[in-house]
């Protein structure tokens, strides 16, 4: 009699081999296909004469804001526009709650 614990399952057959093959290739495919975006979308912003980055939020935001509770003015960079925002958020979240 054959001891069915002591034969080894061919690869092919292997469910284990299976679910970790099957993840290394979702992963392969995911990572090909964000270096294939990132890749097109750095060509074409080059294309366009575009820079990648956060460098505008230094830029002079131009419009105003109705109610802060922080200090800003139109002159005022898009950072000060975005630290206005959460700040406003953050009230109206914390008067929703009370």
């Amino acid at each position: 009699m054959i001891d069915d614990k002591n034969q080894k399952i061919p690869l092919w057959r292997d469910e284990r081999f299976w679910r970790i093959a099957l993840q290394v290739l979702a992963i392969v495919i995911f990572v090909v296909v964000v270096a294939i975006m990132i890749s097109n979308l750095s060509r074409n912003l080059a294309q366009q004469g575009t820079k990648f980055g956060f460098s505008f939020l230094d830029n002079e935001a131009g419009f105003s804001i109705s109610e802060s509770l922080i200090p800003y003015k139109p002159k005022d960079p898009y950072t000060q526009v975005l630290l206005a925002g959460l700040v406003n958020s953050l009230r109206v979240m914390i008067l929703g709650i009370l």
